[in-house]
This record gives C-alpha cells, structure tokens and sequence, in this order.
C-alpha cells in the first residue's frame, strides 16, 4: 500500500482509492494535518452509527491529459440495538378498489392484522384505505398491545369496491399522521397500490407535503397494473422504498420485511454534498438527478437507511492534467443525515478524497467497473420506461439501443455473467416496449380514420369537430399490454430500482 496523502489510502492491489469518515457534530471544522489525520470528536450522545468509504476506480490520474474517474461513494449504516429505537409513527395506506376483490383483499386484510402483530407498546398507527373514496379505518392510536381487539375488528372490514383515488388516500394519510403525535417517534408511512390513480396530478404536492412534515413513504407495488414509474419515484422522493410484490410473494410477507426495516432505520434525511477539488468537474451522478451550485458542489438526497444496509453513488468524474507525482484533490464528500437512535439530531460525517498525477493510466478497479455499469442499467432500464409510459417510445428505444450496446461490450470484455443477463433484460424490454409502441400507433392511426370519416358530418347537435392526436399523445382506445410483457416491465423496473436502493 502506497500513502499519498493523509485521510486516503491506495489500495494499488485493487486499482482503487478508499477512504474513511470522521465522525464530526454539525459546524465542526475537520483539520488535516501533515503527519497523522486529526479529526473531531463527536459529542458523546451521537451514536456512530453512519460511515462514509470512497473508492475510485483507478489509482492515479493522467498527468498529461484529462481523465475520466469514477467514485463509489458508499454511506454505511451500523448496528442498533432494540432499546435504542424509538417509536414509529405509522400510517398503513392501503388500496381497496375494485381491483382487489377476492384474493387480494383477502391478503391485504391479513397483511394488515400482521403489520399491528409487529408493532411495538408506545407505537402510533393510523390505517387510511382508498378506493371512489379516502377512509380512515383506523383513526391514530397508540399501541397498547392488551387493547387491540376493536383494531382487529376495524381491519377485518377491509372490502374492495370502487375506483383507485390515491391522490385521496395520501392526503388523508397525511392529515392524520400531522395532525397530533409523539415528538419523538419517527414519521413513516406504507402504500400498498394495484392500480393507476383515477388522477394523478395531485400526487406530487401531498408527496411535497409528507416531506416537508419529516414522513418517509414506501410504496408496495402489487399486480400487473399498479403504475411503477409514480410509485418508485413517491418513494424515491420522500426517503422511502419501493417494492415490488413479486407473483407468489404474499401481501403479508412484504408488510413484515418493510416494517422490520423501519423499526431498524438508523438515519433518516440522509443527504451527500459532493465538492469538487481544483480542475475537477462531476460530470454525472448516476440514477441521481443534480446540479452544481455556486461552488461547483452537488447535492444529493438518499433512501433512509436501515441497520447493516449500505447506499452507493457512483460519481463520474473529469480530472483535468495536472503535474507528474502532484496529488490531485478530487472531492470533499459530507453526509448529513438525523440520528434515528439516540435522538441526537442531525449528525455529520466528513472525508477528503485525492489521487496521485501519474504518467500513464493504471488498470481499473473490475468490482467498480462493474458496479457502475450495472448502475448505469438500472437508471437506462428506470428512463426507458418513464419515457415509454407518456408515448416517447423515440427516445426510449434510443437509450436502451445505447444501453444495450455497452452492456454487451463490457460483458463480453470481462467475461461477467451478470452483465450479460442484465443485457438480456434490457434487450427483452426493448422489444416488449416496441411491440407496445406498434398497439399505440395502430390506435393513432384508427383514431386519425375515424376523424377522418366524421369530418364534416352533421350530428345531432351539429357538425363533429376534432382533430388527430398530436404525436406522442396518448391514444384513446389501443389494445392493453399482454400480461407477459406486464411481467416484463414490473420486473425489469423493479430490478433496476433495487439495484439503485440501499443493499
């Protein structure tokens, strides 16, 4: 091993950069010093629960021309012990339209009377369902677990009927988790949907809402039909996870694990500021939406984080050439993140990250490699199908051809197994999405005949006025998606969204 610089560490074995976080509380400074690392201690009541490693996938920079690196930035989450969990503050917001009659309802209902098995003495819960109509089945109430019979009898009333006004339900959920509570307990809530949203352009300003008021939100997708793009990105925003229900994976099963890691979240409104060194640009972080601020930095919101879990960004950067034998300063890194364990509020952590100016690039770290890649996928695989989902079936054909072709490469060139079966995904989506592109155009086309026929006609309340659809609309009337190519869209997306969630 090769020290270049203190509070970094080349690991020239593995062609990879990795450093290590220190512990500081909120306004500390971070001194490094040239011989051993000084760092700030924290206060005693911040748990030091939440690390922060960054590995390049390179171990030196071209000094005479500009490079490209990539950083896995990974935030760490420890251990907790039971005793240091404080309450939940749940509301379980479940679809009951007509969509789930039968089997499903069924699971639901049970699913719920295992979610309050699971709760805690000193809990909240609030159960919210939503169908022509938002309901509170169970108005919010502490949990005393020798006083839950009128719960189970409230939940056991769970029907189907109706439509899927979500929009509704989220609201409502909403009102009741902020209109009272415990102050100390840790905001949650847990959507189960089968369905598209009667409308859902409301949904984004109640997302807004939980956010503002501290609430994490996870989606649970279930069925054929549920609308995965909304789902994931109603998690993505508020700090939660996306699920999806797999066929053959019982409601009650996914409630269970999605509750258990809420009762293990270590750190909530978890967030990463990115500083890029002098001639060091970040050009892309991947499935992360960001922009530079004044100073260059970027910002980025991550999933709350559960014991034992870790969330990864990979962050592409451009070194520009610098001196032969110069350290190179590539990034100063922070997470932010509220201490969910020993109410010790917001809690920092700090690294710097540099790389050596060299003659000549030295080989790349292959587990990095092929994380990014896989990473890339997934965001591709997440794109495409948002694209696709409002007609753009141009532009989603475009990034999965793109998508595809370096997939292949790259798996063929190292010989990797996963990558070749992602790239059989990709390529299974593309042709299920091109084989829905045909059924819209064959509805436009329709559609444009029939205009086409009544122009001019009179009818009873005179003459048909209308135009074709613009291109890209979505058609009124077209032959639905075959179960098969469902199939392949949930698992494809869900699968994607994984592999950019904490592992």
């Amino acid at each position: 091993m090769r020290r270049l610089a203190p509070l970094f560490l080349l690991l020239s074995s593995l062609g990879a950069c990795e450093t290590r976080g220190a512990l500081v509380a909120p306004g500390d400074n971070i001194t490094v010093a040239l011989g051993d690392a000084t760092t700030a201690v924290a206060p005693a009541k911040a748990p030091q629960l939440v690390d922060l490693a960054t590995r390049l996938d390179r171990d030196t920079a071209t000094a005479t021309k500009t490079t490209r690196i990539t950083a896995r930035i990974r935030v760490d989450a420890g251990k907790i012990a039971m005793k240091q969990r404080p309450p939940i503050d749940l509301a379980l917001v479940v679809d009951t339209s007509g969509s789930m009659v039968g089997a499903p309802i069924d699971e639901a209902r049970t699913a719920a009377l295992a979610l309050l098995a699971g709760l805690r003495d000193g809990d909240r819960l609030t159960v919210v369902t939503f169908d022509t109509k938002a309901r509170v089945l169970v108005s919010p109430f502490v949990v005393d677990r020798s006083k839950l019979e009128p719960t189970r009898k409230a939940l056991a009333t769970m029907a189907a009927r109706g439509t899927t006004d979500l929009a509704a339900g989220l609201s409502l959920a909403v009102q009741q988790t902020t209109s009272s509570g415990i102050p100390e307990a840790a905001r949650r809530m847990v959507i189960l949907g089968d369905g598209v949203p009667n409308d859902p352009s409301p949904i984004p300003q109640y997302v807004a809402a939980a956010k503002s008021y501290g609430i994490s939100i996870s989606t649970l997708g279930f069925g054929l039909e549920y609308d995965e793009t909304l789902l994931a990105q109603i998690a993505k925003d508020t700090g939660g996870r996306f699920h999806r229900i797999a066929p053959g994976e019982p409601i009650e099963t996914a409630f269970a694990t999605e509750v258990m890691r809420i009762e293990r979240t270590v750190a909530s409104n978890v967030v990463v500021r990115m500083q890029p060194g002098p001639g060091v640009t970040i050009e892309r972080i991947v499935g992360h939406a960001s922009a530079p601020d004044q100073s260059r930095a970027h910002t980025v919101a991550l999933t709350d984080l559960a014991e034992g879990q870790h969330q990864d960004l990979f962050v592409e950067l451009t070194v520009s050439a610098h001196t032969a034998g110069a350290s190179v300063e590539l990034l100063d890194t922070t997470v932010a993140y509220d201490d969910r364990t020993a109410n010790a509020g917001r809690v920092e952590k700090s690294e710097f990250t540099a790389v050596a100016a060299g003659d000549e690039d030295r080989t790349t770290d292959p587990e990095i490699t092929r994380e990014v890649a896989l990473a890339r996928i997934a965001t591709a695989s997440i794109d495409a199908i948002s694209m696709a989902r409002v007609g753009n079936f141009e532009g989603a054909d475009t990034l999965l051809q793109g998508a595809l072709s370096q997939a292949k490469k790259l798996a063929d060139a190292n010989d990797e197994a996963v990558l070749r079966a992602r790239a059989e995904e990709l390529a299974a989506l593309r042709k299920t999405l091109t084989d829905d592109r045909k059924r819209w155009e064959k509805a436009d086309r329709e559609a444009q005949r029939a205009i086409a026929r009544e122009k001019g006609k009179p009818s009873r309340t005179g003459p048909l006025v209308g135009a074709a659809p613009a291109s890209g609309a979505l058609p009124i009337a077209r032959e639905p998606m075959p179960a098969g190519d469902l199939d392949t869209v949930k698992r494809v997306h869900s699968r994607a969204v994984d592999t950019l969630q904490p592992q």
